[in-house]
């Protein structure tokens, strides 16, 4: 019997769904730009954030930046 997050006995895959991919285009840019050129610490991003209204954990923008980074790093953007 395959799991309910399974198909046909294969992984659904590891696409993760980040609270930052649910915000809008604008800020999800803002977010990825201070993440990439190091102007703000994790905190400092959860804080700007919430100044406009959305609430993440720093832990969950750490999750987050870790994956752009690494796919921005693959695709040579760094």
């Amino acid at each position: 019997m395959a799991w309910p997050f399974q198909r046909g006995g294969k992984s659904s895959g590891n696409r993760k769904h980040s609270k930052i991919d649910k915000l809008p285009p604008e800020m999800k840019a803002t977010v990825e730009e201070m993440i990439l050129d190091g102007s703000a610490t994790y905190t400092e991003i959860v804080d700007y954030l919430q100044e406009h209204g959305y609430s993440l954990s720093v832990s969950s923008v750490c999750r987050y930046a870790q994956g752009y980074v690494d796919a921005a790093d693959r695709a040579g953007q760094l």
